[in-house]
């Protein structure tokens, strides 16, 4: 492109979805490894995971099913960290791993509704310690590279056998090395090197393999080792077919370097490059990124030092390195301001860059992917939510942006879709899928053109194909074809058919040899949508479809809900602070570090109790009958004589208040009727029994006067206020209680401890845990609630990134993790959950929050629908709720809740939206159970009997129910289109036009105007 000349490209625009269109319910790895942590084919995307380890591959489609969702399993395939992935240009269903067990491992995965295979094609032990880099040749089929910290092998999976032999067992370490080229052909290079002692785990920072090949240039993309040599020498002769071979041995017993220190510190990226013409001869090529910042190529017939050397990027991070068009190198790295940094070479003349460009400020590794197609050019940080486009030109500008892409979620990889699985119908032109912690983003980059049946052939040039030009065993003699480029025009495509369920094993690769075997695939955290059916590109609906018939109207509405998905019709719930009125102002001196297993305050629906930092743990109690400002002067409180633990409101007493404290005691106080007149010293009861200091404590939905309580003494008691005696006690945990529940009907107790087990508890029958599974991972804390009806747990905690994260486990298995998860923000306190039966609406929160999550909870996938979120101007300390009695019917008011501010304390209310508010909205307001009436008394409970609330409606006398409210009839504004399209023949349309002539002359029939006028006589005409 010059400055004269427009490029095509320029107005690419990248497409996010709505996050109905992304891939959910994904754990992206975090595990710090040299190789892509993300790979696309086709038909499959496979992913890095932090599931067992990292010695698990999640996978997904690249494209949603049928029914507009997307389908996430996972498949163990290493008994250590994944390293690296990679599919085969020639089959979208052959995946290789490598790992830190050593081994690489071929598997031939099928369409996500079948089952994954539980072990492996082929096992390759390479026993070279960990392997860092996997990459299938770009022409050959089965043959693999395979690269270690060591070195670099190169195998014939047909053979199951290295093409380089074994290791010898000296400290000559042999290293092969061979690029893949599909223009020239390739010879196989002999290092030897002598390894120097060390222990520095950067030694290995930077090693990948390019394998992107330009379709004008005869360079070869490169293998790239890291070697720490201390000799280097060269030896070039001929073979019997008139082809060169190329020896570059490192030892200590041949010609050594004058200049040692070439070679200092560790290498960070070796680069081997061929460039040779088709009949003639070879010319090799190495490059080298060293950490003393300088890039070097070698031409190692000629000489055995480098070629040319210039100083590369200054910063000392990781670099990547890549082919791009016109025989030049794209470099990314940091500046010596440590900015990221891109910089383009010509490998023919590297004494300085043609063009550098800095970026943002930032210690994220730049990976860069690049389509030879378009030459456009993608760059995201790992770990940041940018990614930025480039087209690279062969003229200045050599790098013009082509759009800056702000996501929502952070960058833990990146992949391009191969070209053959585009939508050309709409002139999509490259397909990111964007890796974060809990999904995958298709991101399409769409050329805005006119979509229709019109293909773009200047936007789609010939791509390359999926049949190999030579075999392995051919390549290995020598042979050397290019891969055949095919037509990106639908009608002119290839159509691969997707392996059938009985076709396992491919009829080049050999059985497992290995003796390793893997565990079964199972879906992630989407057990119910394993059941839905993939397509793979062939399918005629999809974006790899091409050009697409006109769907049917009943097509259209299943194509619209599938896009849309499950909606809840609590979607537009909205809270709001009531008016200042209701407001409870100055208040001063509050207790803002209450410890974390306490929710910071508690209220019922006629008072509040606030913590106090005054010393001898005091609380004040307002009543929210008499709101206003407080007065300045002291006010009348509890004094607790210790710090308080945690504190809260008897369900079926609103006079009785229970605090715990850190002496390992339970006050139980009894509030005065009109509320605190003055201060209270002695309380009622103390129930002593606890060795250390206590947790939380939670009062029995059904059976009155029954408490449980959590210590540091690592147990839960159950105690009998009516008589002050502890009358059970729970034990089997390990570590700190975060949080407890009794579940609806009051018969099971889960609690959530910082050893990551979720357990469950039946007191009246043991007094160890019937059930325990699997938690969060995070150990900042957690809290645990019943939702559906005691059918599942919800766990709100933080997973191994300290990131706060929802989590659903079935109450019927907890061994088997949490059936969904959602994640939430970045924060240190944790989300605080409220749960309402009647709506199933979930609300969250956290202490110093100003952000109110509100979830639809179903017992069915996708179990988590998101609601709007409520946000308050200033941070809170909580939300308390009071019974569902105490909300306002008539303004559709589904919750209210007491909110806690600095200073304040003020009512907020949650109201769905409706258009009839003047009937009663009887599917939002089921009859609601009266769970501040208790339904037994504790000794009872203990004796075995179990008891249920009582429901009422509430539906005030006076509205009517919005079922039975009279339908009014639909009002036609315009006559339907069939009236204007009805078909009518000719005779039918004669006689329409005459009558409408007609009717505007008038009847023929009527006399004139003229007629009516009166003339003259005839004697007057002779005046």
């Amino acid at each position: 492109m010059n400055r004269f000349k427009t490029s095509k490209y320029k107005n690419t625009t990248p497409k996010i979805p709505k996050k109905d269109g992304w891939i959910a319910n994904v754990r992206g790895g975090s595990f710090s490894s040299q190789g892509k942590h993300m790979k696309s084919s086709c038909s499959l995307v496979a992913f890095n995971t932090d599931q067992a380890g990292g010695g698990m591959v999640g996978l997904s489609s690249v494209n949603a099913a049928s029914d507009g969702k997307w389908i996430v399993t996972q498949i163990s395939c290493h008994a250590d960290l994944v390293t690296d992935l990679d599919f085969s240009p020639f089959d979208d269903y052959l995946l290789a791993t490598c790992s830190a067990d050593e081994t690489v491992k071929l598997w031939r995965v099928c369409d996500l509704d079948q089952d994954q295979p539980s072990n492996a094609e082929v096992t390759l032990s390479a026993a070279d310690g960990r392997l860092e880099i996997v990459l299938f040749h770009p022409a050959a089929s089965g043959l693999l590279a395979v690269a270690s910290a060591r070195g670099v092998q190169v195998w014939d999976v047909t053979r199951d056998t290295a093409l380089t032999g074994k290791h010898t067992p000296s400290v000559f370490i042999p290293i092969t090395i061979t690029a893949l080229n599909t223009r020239s052909c390739l010879q196989l290079l002999y290092f030897k090197c002598s390894l120097k002692p060390y222990s520095d785990a950067n030694c290995f920072s930077s090693l990948l393999f390019i394998k992107e090949l330009l379709c004008r240039s005869l360079f070869s993309l490169a293998l790239v080792s890291a070697l720490c040599p201390d000799w280097l020498c060269l030896r070039v002769t001929g073979s019997s077919d008139g082809h060169c071979v190329t020896e570059l041995i490192l030892t200590s017993h041949l010609t050594v370097i004058d200049q040692p220190s070439f070679f200092s510190n560790v290498a960070l990226t070796v680069l081997l490059i061929i460039k040779m013409c088709f009949f003639v001869l070879i010319f090799l090529m190495l490059f080298l990124f060293l950490q003393d910042k300088k890039l070097r190529l070698f031409d190692p017939r000629a000489q055995p030092s480098a070629v040319q050397c210039v100083q590369g990027h200054q910063g000392n991070r990781d670099s990547r390195v890549l082919w791009v068009k016109d025989d030049n190198l794209l470099t990314t790295g940091f500046n010596q301001m440590r900015q990221q940094e891109v910089r383009l070479w010509d490998s023919r003349k590297l004494s300085s860059s043609l063009s550098s460009l800095s970026l943002a400020t930032s210690n994220a590794t730049l990976m860069p992917l690049f389509d030879p197609d378009s030459g456009l050019l993608i760059v995201s940080g790992n770990g940041e939510s940018v990614i930025d486009c480039f087209e690279v030109n062969s003229s200045e500008p050599f790098l013009s942006q082509v759009s800056h892409c702000l996501t929502d979620v952070s960058t833990r990889g990146v992949a391009l879709v191969p070209k053959l699985a585009l939508d050309v119908s709409c002139c999509e032109v490259l397909r990111l899928m964007q890796l974060s912690d809990n999904f995958i983003v298709p991101i399409s980059y769409q050329v805005p053109r006119k979509a229709g049946q019109d293909f773009h052939a200047d936007l789609y040039p010939d791509t390359v194909g999926h049949t190999p030009a030579v075999t392995a065993e051919d390549w290995w003699k020598g042979e050397n074809k290019q891969v055949e480029r095919v037509s990106l025009h639908p009608s002119k495509r290839p159509k691969p058919a997707a392996p059938s369920a009985q076709e396992t094993k491919p009829k080049d690769l050999p059985r497992d040899k290995s003796k390793e075997a893997s565990t079964s695939s199972s879906p992630l955290s989407t057990p119910s949508s394993s059941a839905a059916p993939s397509r793979s590109p062939s399918s005629t609906s999809g974006l790899s479809s091409g050009f697409l018939p006109s769907p049917s109207p009943s097509q259209s509405s299943r194509a619209i809900h599938s896009m849309l998905g499950p909606s809840s019709k609590f979607r537009h719930i909205q809270g709001a602070v009531l008016h200042r009125d209701t407001h409870i102002t100055n208040l001063r001196g509050l207790h803002l570090t209450t410890p974390g297993e306490c929710d910071g305050f508690c209220a019922n629906g006629q008072r509040v109790a606030v913590p106090l930092a005054i010393a001898g743990g005091q609380i004040a109690v307002f009543e929210l009958s008499q709101p206003g400002k407080l007065p300045d002067t002291a006010l009348p409180t509890i004094q607790n004589s210790v710090n308080v633990a945690d504190f809260c409101w008897d369900p079926f007493d609103t006079h009785k208040l229970v605090v715990a404290g850190d002496d390992a005691k339970i006050r139980v106080w009894q509030i005065p009727k009109g509320g605190l007149t003055e201060t209270l010293t002695e309380p009622e009861r103390v129930l002593r029994g606890h060795t250390e200091k206590i947790y939380s404590i939670k009062f029995h939905p059904h059976a009155s006067g029954l408490l449980a309580s959590s210590s540091y003494d690592l147990t839960v008691r159950l105690w009998n206020l009516e008589t002050g005696e502890e009358v059970k006690r729970l034990s089997g945990h390990q570590d700190q209680i975060f949080g407890m529940a009794w579940s609806p009907d009051g018969k099971l107790l889960a609690t959530v401890c910082k050893d990551g087990k979720v357990r469950l508890y039946d007191p009246r029958k043991s007094t160890l845990p019937i059930q325990e599974g699997p938690g969060p991972e995070g150990q900042r804390g957690a809290r645990v609630v019943w939702v559906c009806d005691g059918k599942y747990l919800l766990v709100s905690g933080f997973d191994s990134r300290s990131e706060r994260q929802l989590y659903l486990f079935s109450a019927e298995s907890l061994a088997s993790g949490s059936v969904a998860s959602a994640p939430a923000d970045v924060s240190p306190s944790t989300l605080i959950p409220f749960y309402d039966p009647d709506t199933s609406v979930l609300i969250l929160t956290g202490k110093g929050d100003t952000r109110v999550y509100i979830y639809e909870i179903v017992p069915e996938a996708p179990y988590f629908m998101e609601c709007s979120s409520f946000h308050s101007s200033e941070p809170h300390k909580g939300l308390c709720f009071l019974p569902k009695a105490e909300c306002d019917v008539r303004d559709v008011e589904v919750a209210r809740a007491i909110r806690l501010g600095k200073t304040t304390i003020e009512p907020v209310a949650f109201r769905v939206p409706r258009v009839k508010k003047e009937f009663f909205q009887d599917d939002v307001f089921p009859e609601t159970a009266v769970w501040w009436d208790a339904s037994l008394t504790a000794a009872a409970w203990l004796s075995g009997s179990n008891g249920q609330h009582r429901k009422i409606s509430l539906r005030p006398n006076d509205m009517t129910p919005v079922s039975e409210a009279p339908k009014e009839a639909p009002v036609r504004k315009y006559l339907p289109s069939s009236v204007y399209l009805e078909e009518k023949t000719d005779e039918q349309k004669k006689e329409e036009l005459l009558s409408a002539m007609v009717a505007k002359l008038g009847n023929r029939e009527d006399p004139l105007p003229q007629e009516s006028y009166e003339g003259v006589d005839e004697d007057e005409w002779d005046d």
